[in-house]
């Protein structure tokens, strides 16, 4: 896909900065875009090009996620791929290696050797994100109910894994979303919350 590409370093995990600046750069892509716009977060960057949008996870190892090697990351981007098919499989498309050619430059797809990899999705308008609604005061009650029943749907429709521990694990969220909770009584009813944990840990129970 590209048609031009920069030198990695040596050390591919300390290129990712090569990695990001190859990916920040319109001629990079086929099409070329007008632009790209690059999002941060702690755990990827993403790269919207043209009608789609690139998200490479960092290399980095948190007590929640570790994403240290290339293999890793990789791993992760398919399981992504995976997941997010299930409720948006018009957006989420595939992993897409970025290729160290021959020449040492680097290109999306085609020949070479891997060093990173990057999933691929279609961009949608942003404007119905939640945050974005939230931000616009435009973030109504009524969605809620909705979007639980779709959550809901998609753990029951979801395989059971059998020795990974789920109690363990439930107790775990319970004790987190108790925790978040406990810091919201300015904007929830503390009567409301007070039930709302004592019915999550009688159904852990």
């Amino acid at each position: 896909m590209a048609k031009r590409g920069q030198q990695l370093g040596n050390d591919v995990l300390g290129g990712q900065d090569t990695v990001f600046a190859f990916m920040g750069d319109p001629s990079s892509y086929d099409p070329r875009p007008a632009n790209v716009k690059r999002i941060d977060t702690h755990a990827a960057v993403i790269f919207l090009a043209g009608g789609f949008a690139y998200k490479i996870k960092r290399a980095v190892r948190l007590p929640y996620l570790d994403f240290s090697t290339a293999d890793k990351r990789r791993a992760v981007c398919e399981r992504e791929v995976v997941i997010n098919k299930l409720t948006a499989p018009d957006i989420y498309l595939c992993v897409e290696p970025i290729m160290q050619r021959a020449d040492g430059t680097l290109a999306i797809g085609g020949a070479g050797k891997p060093v990173e990899w990057a999933v691929k999705m279609r961009r949608f308008c942003q404007t119905g994100l939640f945050d974005t609604l939230a931000r616009e005061g435009a973030l109504s009650r009524d969605l809620i109910p909705p979007l639980a029943a779709t959550i809901a749907g998609l753990h029951a429709r979801a395989k059971p894994r059998r020795g990974a521990h789920g109690s363990r694990q439930m107790a775990h969220v319970v004790k987190s979303v108790t925790a978040s909770l406990a810091h919201a009584p300015p904007l929830l009813d503390p009567v409301a919350v007070k039930d709302f944990t004592r019915a999550m840990r009688s159904a852990l129970r």
